[in-house]
């Protein structure tokens, strides 16, 4: 009986040793199967591995073969850097917008009205522990105090902000005497963020087509076309100090406005922090406390440590001057010791006098007083502007 005729009878019709031929025949037919099924991996496995390693792994040894084959490694290699090097730049720049659009105007700034070509510079930026009342000093400069006005009334100031992020706030500005800086009072929270703060010199009013109608409301003149320059600026052009360049003006035509523009953020590194509070227990701006805090006590330190530094200078002439005497003493004929003599006490009774003129400057910063009367007429309304609604 062959083979396949043996698989297809049912094992009741089959005797006793064909049942062990038939069991015998399926276990051969599987050990086959899985010998072909082995065979056919090995087989393809073997046809890659050849095609592989054909002429090795880097070709044959003839030398120009090598050097394509580096050249090849060389490109891809260079490829690999050149698109790293870009990737890293593109996140370095994202960085350095992302720094300079969330942090204030670096101190020591200048910035100038676009107009007049005044230039005042960011001296300091203040806030309290509680971020409560932040402060931006503004120093003038000779030309700034030609031509601006140092009266903190004539001038507008606008506070630019998203719909999201439109702060509770007080903004006040006024300048310390005919001589001293600026300050611009923030009374209110504000969020970790940079908040735009525009103003602009009131002096220089645009009439335009109205110069004939003194009856003109120049006040809203003026705040209308401010506004309409704020609302065309071009908020994609912006300097490394995060001041924008030109932001006010087109290219073709003179600015309309005399305008200045600067970012503030109460917990940017360069913010300096009072521990403690800048406003009284009736919730006020303590504007003695600012003055104090902010200038006062760093006028004070340089003054003291100046101080310290001439003392130690005259107690040098106090040792030479005994030296010389010494000297003549030795010898009443020695003409260079007397003359040394002379002119070491002169130096020292010039040094006395202008040690005594320091201690009573210090003393005067230590016992001054400042109030809100102190600044003048301070500008104590601003507007908000929403950037958003403005389709920025």
């Amino acid at each position: 009986m062959d083979k396949e005729s043996l698989l297809n009878r049912n094992n009741k019709d089959l005797t006793k040793e064909e049942k062990k031929e038939k069991k015998r025949i399926k276990k051969e037919e599987r050990t086959k199967a899985r010998q072909r099924r082995k065979n056919k991996k090995r087989k393809v496995k073997d046809t890659k591995e050849n095609f592989y390693t054909l002429g090795g792994r880097f070709g044959d040894r003839d030398p120009r073969t090598k050097g394509g084959i580096r050249t090849l490694y060389i490109r891809k290699l260079t490829n690999i850097l050149l698109i790293s090097g870009l990737i890293l730049l593109i996140v370095q720049v994202a960085r350095m917008v992302d720094y300079q659009t969330n942090n204030s105007t670096p101190v020591g700034t200048d910035i100038t009205f676009e107009k007049s070509g005044a230039t005042v510079k960011i001296a300091d930026i203040w806030t309290d522990k509680q971020r409560e009342v932040t402060v931006v000093k503004l120093k003038y400069s000779n030309k700034a105090r030609e031509v601006l006005s140092l009266s903190g009334d004539k001038y507008n100031l606008y506070f630019l902000h998203t719909t999201r992020h439109k702060p509770d706030i007080e903004m006040k500005y006024g300048l310390l005497g005919s001589e001293g800086d600026g300050y611009l009072f923030i009374k209110g929270k504000l969020d970790k963020r940079a908040y735009e703060i525009v103003m602009a010199n009131a002096l220089d009013v645009l009439y335009e087509d109205n110069k004939d109608k003194r009856s003109i409301d120049i006040k809203k003149l003026q705040d209308k076309a401010i506004e309409e320059t704020i609302s065309n600026a071009s908020y994609t052009e912006a300097k490394q100090e995060s001041i924008f360049n030109k932001m006010f003006q087109s290219n073709k035509k003179a600015p309309k406005n005399d305008i200045i523009n600067f970012r503030i953020n109460a917990f940017s590194e360069n913010t300096k922090v009072y521990d403690g509070s800048f406003l009284t227990e009736d919730g006020d701006i303590d504007y003695g406390k600012v003055v104090s805090k902010t200038s006062l006590s760093h006028a004070v330190k340089k003054l003291e440590e100046t101080l310290k530094n001439e003392k130690l200078e005259r107690q040098s002439y106090t040792v030479s001057l005994e030296e010389y005497k010494d000297r003549l003493k030795r010898d009443k004929d020695n003409k260079d010791a007397a003359d040394s003599v002379k002119r070491i006490t002169k130096n020292i009774e010039e040094k006395d006098e202008l040690i005594e003129a320091l201690e009573k400057e210090i003393e005067v910063y230590k016992n001054a007083s400042f109030s809100k009367d102190n600044f003048g007429n301070m500008q104590e309304k601003f507007k908000y502007f929403d950037k958003q609604k403005a389709g920025y």
